[in-house]
């Protein structure tokens, strides 16, 4: 959904930008051209970008988690610990 908004967004904004330079700019002055498939383009990159930050933001947010909770997916943790790592248990022999 953020991807298809963004692209929406950047496209409405260069097309608003691609008006107001037509406005703006004397006839013959350039070769306008076909806008349709730059604006297209241009809105394109928008819409990566956001997909890009959002798997990052995602594996970034992520990864400590997995990292601080080894209870999870290696050993388990013993019932009412909460994930808290206990002291090793003494080794056997007479008493000191």
């Amino acid at each position: 959904m953020s991807a298809g908004l963004t692209y929406a967004l950047a496209l409405a904004s260069c097309t608003l930008a691609h008006l107001v330079g037509d406005v703006l700019l004397e006839d013959g002055e350039y070769a306008q051209g076909e806008p349709w498939p730059a604006l297209f383009g241009i809105a394109a990159p928008f819409a990566v970008a956001a997909l890009l930050g959002l798997t990052l933001g995602t594996l970034v947010h992520l990864t400590p988690v997995a990292v601080a909770r080894p209870g999870r997916w290696g050993r388990r943790s013993p019932p009412g610990s909460h994930g808290a790592v206990s002291a090793p248990s003494p080794l056997p022999g007479p008493p000191p």
